[in-house]
C-alpha cells in the first residue's frame, strides 16, 4: 500500500478545485500513530494518552514539509515524539489529522525500514522509547 491522501482529503480537493466548494487548509498539521492499519476512510487505533503519547502537532510550512518532487511529498526535519510513560503497543502505520484529537485523517501509510522504503515494518513502542521519524521518512505520494 503507498502512502497517501485519505477518501477525505480527496474529495475536499476536489470539490475545492471544481466547484469551488470551501476547503481550509490547516496551519497546524499532527502527526498520529496506529497500532491498527489505516484504510482510505481513515479508521485509526491510537495508543493510549494516559502513556505519554498525543498527536505531534507540526506548523504546515515549507520547512517542515518542503516542495514536492515528482508528486512526492516528504518531511523536511525530524519528527520526535514524547517519551513513553508506559507500553504503547505495536505501531503499524502513521497519519497525519487536522486535529489534536478526533478531526480528519488527511494523509496515512505503513512505518518503513530506513534502508529498505518498501518494506512495511512494525516498531514496538516499550516505556522509555521515543519515536521519531527522520527528516524524509514521512512520504506521501499522489497515485
Amino acid at each position: 500500500m503507498s502512502n497517501k491522501f485519505t477518501a477525505y482529503l480527496s474529495k475536499s480537493i476536489l470539490n475545492k478545485l471544481f466547484g469551488s466548494v470551501e476547503f481550509e487548509v490547516p496551519n497546524t498539521l499532527y502527526l498520529g500513530l496506529s497500532t491498527s492499519s489505516i484504510s482510505d476512510i481513515g479508521n485509526i487505533t491510537e495508543p493510549n494518552t494516559t502513556y505519554g503519547y498525543n498527536r505531534l502537532a507540526i506548523a504546515n510550512n515549507p520547512t517542515n514539509f518542503p516542495i514536492t518532487i515528482n508528486a512526492t511529498k516528504t518531511n523536511g526535519v525530524i519528527f520526535t515524539f514524547p517519551m513513553a510513560t508506559s507500553d504503547w503497543g505495536v505501531i503499524s502505520d502513521w497519519f497525519v489529522s487536522d486535529a489534536i484529537v478526533d478531526g480528519n485523517i488527511l494523509a496515512y501509510g505503513k512505518l518503513k525500514n530506513k534502508n529498505n522504503i518498501t518494506e512495511d515494518i512494525t516498531q514496538t513502542v516499550i516505556e522509555g522509547d521515543i519515536l521519531s521519524f527522520g527528516s524524509g521518512s514521512i512520504i506521501i505520494t499522489l497515485d
